[in-house]
């Protein structure tokens, strides 16, 4: 989801914003009528959010004109680095549809996002195929790279949908799951699929014939970040050591950990964390605990949604500087209730561009083949069926329609 303008002769005008980058809300505001009325979450699967492409050119035509004007292309950081590399300008389907700005069954850039952005089609990279050998790394690159000089690139797929392919999840009935900063919960489907009663899921292209539907989360890690700095908590180890000890203690507060705003529209870009049910006698280990279960039910909102359409998960496979955290782990398989393993791997993010890689040159006749010997081994998480944590992420629904309803996010 970043962005940053660049001349004709790709020179940076900017720097590049990330998904951390909130200052578009304010114009998310103001053009998001128009997205719900002419039909832009349909053919983008992309609902109104400030972090997206969309969002940030509007915003930077409202501030920044001139800027606008002298920029030649509008790039992400990999459209950027893929000129550097091999001076090809390309982008692929599962990043342009982080745009909002890409039609889900055209494969191409969306005429009516683009009028709302405020950006002419030919400032966009053409759309290829990530799964194909785009360009090869000329002497004078390589040498700097310490590289083979004409060593193929491959786009390749976003972030997340790598991570999904190296969790397998081109088998069928599996989530996936990436716990880091942010996070998601997605499944392949082979079609694209918007959700029926809202725009709560969001659908990115993957590969051709291949979507992924489902959501991303936008604070996870993020959250978890902000509590042990906040109350000094040195480390992942002591805030589990914290959290173990808190549940076998009296009720927890409720955390809606949404310091960022995020991707659900009932919650929203503006929003902010919420805590619930504060008591005097409550300390960091109850807080803890209380990070770790909120950030676990948002992503069962996300499964709910995928539930509501149609979608069915049998297992979930999790990969993620987060599934270090055994006790987040355990809380979320049994807040999900599904037969979850985590990805013996240390980064299926690289394991899933590998089989892309692989597959591009000939190593492996398919992504299919590729998958099946390349996925990493898992170790299962035990499900605990816990009547607690149902009655306590009812009340987490019910105290989020309130709170959206109320605007208490966004207050």
């Amino acid at each position: 989801m970043g962005m940053m303008a660049v001349d004709r002769r790709m020179r940076p005008l900017t720097g590049m914003a990330t998904i951390l980058d909130t200052r578009p809300a304010e114009t998310l505001r103001r053009i998001e009528p128009e997205i719900i009325r002419s039909g832009l979450y349909r053919r983008t699967g992309c609902p109104p959010f400030a972090q997206y492409m969309l969002a940030r050119a509007a915003w930077m035509n409202r501030k920044y004109p001139a800027i606008m004007r002298k920029s030649g292309f509008f790039l992400g950081v990999k459209e950027f680095l893929m000129w550097k590399i091999c001076g090809e300008l390309v982008t692929e389907p599962s990043t342009a549809s982080a745009t909002q700005m890409m039609g889900l069954n055209s494969m191409e850039w969306d005429h009516g996002a683009l009028a709302l952005a405020g950006i002419n089609p030919g400032k966009l990279p053409p759309i290829g195929r990530g799964d194909r050998i785009a360009g090869r790394i000329p002497p004078e690159t390589a040498r700097q790279l310490g590289l083979p000089s004409g060593l193929p690139v491959v786009p390749g797929v976003y972030d997340g949908g790598a991570m999904a392919l190296g969790l397998g999840a081109l088998e069928k009935g599996a989530g996936v799951i990436n716990l880091g900063t942010s996070a998601m919960y997605r499944v392949c489907v082979n079609r694209p699929v918007t959700d029926r009663h809202g725009m709560r899921l969001q659908t990115y292209a993957l590969l051709p014939g291949i979507w992924l539907a489902g959501a991303g989360v936008n604070n996870v890690g993020i959250a978890l970040e902000w509590f042990m700095s906040a109350f000094g908590v040195r480390g992942y180890r002591e805030m589990e050591r914290m959290a173990s000890r808190a549940m076998s203690g009296p009720e927890i507060p409720m955390l809606f950990p949404y310091l960022t705003g995020d991707r659900d529209p009932r919650i929203g870009s503006r929003a902010r964390g919420l805590l619930v049910g504060l008591r005097s006698d409550h300390d960091r280990g109850d807080l803890a605990l209380a990070a770790l279960e909120g950030t676990a039910f948002s992503l069962r909102l996300v499964q709910d949604a995928l539930f509501d359409n149609g979608i069915r998960v049998r297992q979930v496979r999790a990969g993620g500087g987060g599934t270090r955290i055994k006790t987040w782990m355990g809380l979320i398989a049994s807040i999900l209730g599904r037969p979850m393993a985590v990805s013996g791997a240390g980064q299926p993010g690289l394991v899933g561009s590998a089989m892309l890689g692989f597959t591009a040159t000939g190593e492996y006749s398919s992504l299919e083949s590729a998958s099946r010997r390349m996925a990493g081994k898992a170790f299962r998480v035990q499900v605990r069926v816990n009547k607690r944590l149902e009655d306590r992420y009812a009340r987490y629904g019910k105290a989020l329609a309130q709170a959206s309803a109320s605007g208490v996010f966004s207050a």
